[in-house]
């Protein structure tokens, strides 16, 4: 499935039994609705596991924060989890200022994501 704005897209696919997003573009404006709907139709009681790749990523504002720190709280409440790979667009620095690397198992690559063993619970935040 893919999701298109003007400005972001979002394609859906399967990895290692994880839905995985693969974003490019910006997270904001109607990005953010678009990243919103997809973390929606991906994270289901039947597959809760999520790779986000926001490794072409152009720019994501604290709007798009706030929707993938919601969809994490979705996934965990259906027992799964949400995983983030980043790139150099898209890098650590800009999620460790808005301390979302504590909230998150980050990944350099998609692979890495989906088969890395499970990370401990951390506190819903």
């Amino acid at each position: 499935m893919r999701h298109v704005t003007h400005e972001l897209v979002i394609d859906r696919e399967t990895h290692e039994g994880w839905s995985l997003l693969r974003l490019s573009g910006p997270v904001a404006g109607t990005g953010v609705a678009a990243l919103r709907r997809a973390l929606h139709d991906a994270i289901t009681p039947g597959t809760p596991y999520v790779v986000a790749d926001l490794s072409a990523v152009t720019y994501c504002d604290t709007h798009g924060f706030g929707v993938l720190v919601a969809g994490r709280r979705r996934a965990r409440a259906a027992d799964g989890q949400l995983r983030l790979v980043l790139g150099a667009r898209c890098g650590r620095r800009n999620l460790d200022a808005a301390c979302l690397t504590q909230l998150f198992p980050v990944y350099d690559d998609v692979s890495t994501a989906a088969t890395a063993p499970p990370h401990p619970r951390k506190p819903v935040a």
